[in-house]
């Protein structure tokens, strides 16, 4: 299940890199305590692998640039999705969306002016495009030290990464492997670019643009929920379902 969620201000100003930021909004949303703590320190597990089981998009709306502070400054409002495969998750961030008029981002007062949701499960098949980067990455030593190799949708293995994690989160939610383990990815038309983000500091490459994503029922649902990829619950991975034009 996904929510829209718009939010209202006089102007919003952040930096161009403001995923940890959003992410702490998602978090003060979760209307229990214990539900909170859960995700936060651990989430669902298996094996040696954590997710939290939610993704969101960037914020979308009118902004302006400012190249000397690194900052955008959006006007008026703003829209973002936020989605998971764990409806407990979505429904405790509306209870306290709907009893909590004001929020605040870096003392800039905010507030949840509309709110939608959405329920779809993904059948077969379908086109998608991404409203946060996809990012699949693979990791290895030399000598002390620990480097990332982030995936190309045109190298052979980010179809397998992706797959296996989505096997993970699916293990780590049920607590079983799913039936059916297939899925693939593959970018529509080529139609796809690079994406580089900063995390806290760290760097993040991704992919934007278009998909088709297919395969087993059960990872479809999953990644459509929980994200497609890694680093999801930091705001990568989140697809909508595209019919274009």
């Amino acid at each position: 299940m996904r929510l829209f969620i718009k939010l209202k201000f006089d102007r919003l100003t952040l930096p161009v890199y403001y995923n940890h930021i959003q992410q702490a909004l998602v978090y003060n949303w979760i209307n229990d305590t214990n539900y909170q703590s859960f995700l936060h320190d651990r989430g669902f597990t298996t094996d040696k692998s954590a997710f939290k089981m939610f993704t969101f998009s960037k914020f979308y709306g009118n902004y302006e640039y400012n190249n000397e502070s690194k900052s955008i400054t959006f006007k008026n409002h703003v829209w973002f999705t936020l989605s998971s495969h764990d409806d407990k998750f979505l429904e405790y961030i509306i209870d306290k969306i709907l009893f909590t008029e004001h929020y605040s981002l870096l003392d800039q007062e905010v507030r949840v002016s509309n709110i939608k949701y959405d329920k779809f499960s993904p059948n077969g098949g379908l086109k998608v495009i991404t409203k946060s980067p996809i990012t699949a990455h693979v990791s290895f030593k030399i000598g002390n030290k620990t480097k990332t190799h982030y995936l190309s949708p045109f190298e052979e293995e980010f179809n397998n990464n992706i797959r296996i994690n989505l096997i993970k989160k699916y293990k780590a939610f049920y607590g079983v492997e799913p039936e059916d383990n297939n899925f693939f990815i593959t970018p529509i038309n080529n139609n796809v670019r690079m994406v580089i983000s900063k995390y806290k500091g760290f760097v993040i490459k991704g992919w934007d643009g278009e998909f088709y994503i297919s395969g087993s029922d059960e990872l479809l649902k999953i990644g459509y929920d929980a994200g497609v990829g890694a680093r999801n619950s930091i705001g990568f991975g989140l697809v909508e379902r595209y019919n274009p034009r």
